[in-house]
């Protein structure tokens, strides 16, 4: 398992997948970050509205709300997280397939068990490394144009970090079984980038409001315990995103595991 896992730290570190998705983050914290900078400033809305652009009241008071948010606050909702991570494993794990380098690791390692808890692992790391270039980023971005960012307690940024990230892992999990299940990269990859932005799941969310079933599904999936992760210490709300996140973590685990044992490495 030491030797798959380092395999995998290896192309993870000096492969394009996740060079790509690093850039691709920074690329959309950049973005973000300019362009909050422009609403969260009254002084750039005023100068808007000399030049004649239509500025309401509510602009203002959308401005004023940017200057009082904390770094959590600006970063609470991570979706672009959940999709980055299940993202780059499912290139990461479908390009494996597809160009029979998988076929090599299951010849000389032939105990699935292993391989999977290795990805496992690495997919763990994967996402570590996605939530802390999202929170650093939106920090240093946010303060190189000017947005006053203010920083929470220690210990929250923490809590914060830890949940984001076993969300994160669950969603690379997710990315890494869709790559063992279609073995086509474009097909994993959209999948798991549908399912990582949460689209399928806020519908099926609202299917299960409109007909006021007495259990929601929603309640018990990755997408809720990303909706749930507390900016503030909330001891039922960390057990509760822990829980599922771990529990998610496990089933794709499982469910990679079973594929393997049924399909080929081909």
């Amino acid at each position: 398992m030491l030797s798959l896992l380092r395999m995998d730290c290896r192309r993870l570190t000096h492969g394009g997948e996740m060079r790509t998705a690093v850039l691709t983050e920074l690329l959309v914290l950049l973005f973000v970050c300019f362009a909050m900078s422009l609403v969260a400033s009254p002084q750039m809305l005023s100068a808007m509205a000399g030049q004649g652009a239509e500025i309401t009241a509510g602009d203002y008071a959308q401005a004023e709300q940017f200057q009082q948010m904390t770094l959590l606050e600006l970063v609470d909702d991570g979706q672009f997280a959940t999709m980055l991570s299940a993202g780059v494993m499912a290139l990461f794990g479908a390009a494996e397939l597809t160009s029979g380098f998988a076929k090599n690791i299951f010849a000389v390692h032939a105990r699935r068990g292993r391989y999977v808890a290795a990805r496992c692992v690495s997919c763990g790391i994967a996402a570590l490394a996605v939530v802390v270039l999202y929170v650093a980023g939106m920090l240093a971005f946010g303060r190189l144009f000017g947005l006053p960012v203010r920083l929470d307690a220690p210990q929250d940024i923490a809590q914060f970090v830890f949940l984001k990230w076993l969300v994160c892992w669950g969603f690379a999990m997710l990315g890494s079984f869709a790559a063992l299940l279609f073995r086509r990269e474009g097909v994993a990859q959209l999948v798991a980038v549908l399912l990582g932005v949460c689209l399928l799941q806020a519908s099926l969310d609202g299917f299960w409001g409109v007909f006021h079933l007495p259990f929601n599904l929603m309640d018990v999936t990755l997408y809720r315990a990303n909706s749930l992760v507390p900016i503030a210490f909330d001891l039922p709300r960390f057990v509760a995103v822990a829980a599922v996140s771990l529990a998610w973590v496990a089933v794709y685990a499982l469910l990679s595991l079973l594929v393997l044992k049924k399909r080929d490495a081909a």
